[in-house]
Protein backbone atom coordinates (compact mmCIF):
# COMPACT_ATOMS: atom_id res chain seq x y z
CA UNK A 1 0.00 0.00 0.00
CA UNK A 2 1.32 3.42 -0.89
CA UNK A 3 2.43 5.62 2.28
CA UNK A 4 0.94 8.72 1.32
CA UNK A 5 -2.38 6.94 0.89
CA UNK A 6 -1.81 4.94 4.35
CA UNK A 7 -1.01 8.35 6.35
CA UNK A 8 -3.95 10.10 5.09
CA UNK A 9 -6.64 7.02 5.45
CA UNK A 10 -5.52 7.45 9.07
CA UNK A 11 -5.70 11.04 9.62
CA UNK A 12 -9.38 11.14 7.59
CA UNK A 13 -10.17 8.26 10.61
CA UNK A 14 -8.94 11.03 13.18
CA UNK A 15 -10.42 13.82 11.69
CA UNK A 16 -13.97 12.10 11.98
CA UNK A 17 -13.44 11.62 15.78
CA UNK A 18 -12.53 15.00 15.78
CA UNK A 19 -15.45 16.30 18.10
CA UNK A 20 -18.07 13.69 17.21
CA UNK A 21 -19.11 11.28 19.12
CA UNK A 22 -20.57 9.14 16.86
CA UNK A 23 -17.10 9.23 14.58
CA UNK A 24 -15.26 8.04 18.10
CA UNK A 25 -17.51 5.00 18.18
CA UNK A 26 -16.97 4.40 14.97
CA UNK A 27 -13.16 4.54 15.12
CA UNK A 28 -13.37 1.99 18.54
CA UNK A 29 -15.11 -0.32 16.73
CA UNK A 30 -12.54 -0.28 13.14
CA UNK A 31 -9.49 0.68 14.66
CA UNK A 32 -8.08 -2.71 17.41
CA UNK A 33 -6.52 -0.70 20.28
CA UNK A 34 -3.88 -2.77 20.67
CA UNK A 35 -2.85 -2.68 17.14
CA UNK A 36 -2.74 0.90 17.78
CA UNK A 37 -0.42 0.98 20.45
CA UNK A 38 2.44 -1.93 19.24
CA UNK A 39 2.33 0.59 16.05
CA UNK A 40 2.97 3.71 18.47
CA UNK A 41 5.84 1.85 20.59
CA UNK A 42 7.83 0.18 17.77
CA UNK A 43 10.81 2.14 16.92
CA UNK A 44 11.00 0.61 13.14
CA UNK A 45 7.64 2.53 12.30
CA UNK A 46 8.59 6.19 10.61
CA UNK A 47 7.54 9.35 12.67
CA UNK A 48 5.06 10.79 9.73
CA UNK A 49 2.68 7.02 10.43
CA UNK A 50 3.51 7.57 14.45
CA UNK A 51 2.45 11.36 13.92
CA UNK A 52 -0.99 9.80 12.27
CA UNK A 53 -1.38 6.86 14.88
CA UNK A 54 -1.20 9.33 17.70
CA UNK A 55 -3.81 11.51 16.33
CA UNK A 56 -6.19 8.36 15.47
CA UNK A 57 -5.33 7.75 19.52
CA UNK A 58 -5.85 10.83 20.69
CA UNK A 59 -9.09 11.43 18.67
CA UNK A 60 -10.67 8.44 18.67
CA UNK A 61 -9.61 6.96 22.29
CA UNK A 62 -8.38 9.42 24.60
CA UNK A 63 -10.55 12.11 24.51
CA UNK A 64 -14.11 12.24 25.33
CA UNK A 65 -17.25 14.39 24.03
CA UNK A 66 -20.96 14.44 25.98
CA UNK A 67 -21.69 11.78 27.53
CA UNK A 68 -19.88 9.22 25.32
CA UNK A 69 -17.88 7.46 28.31
CA UNK A 70 -21.37 5.76 29.29
CA UNK A 71 -22.44 4.70 25.70
CA UNK A 72 -21.85 0.68 25.38
CA UNK A 73 -19.26 0.69 22.21
CA UNK A 74 -18.87 -3.29 21.98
Amino acid sequence: MNLDLHVEIIECLANCARNNPYGIIAIRKLVDLEALMDALLTHSVPYLIKRSYFNLFYNGFVQQVGDLEIIDIS
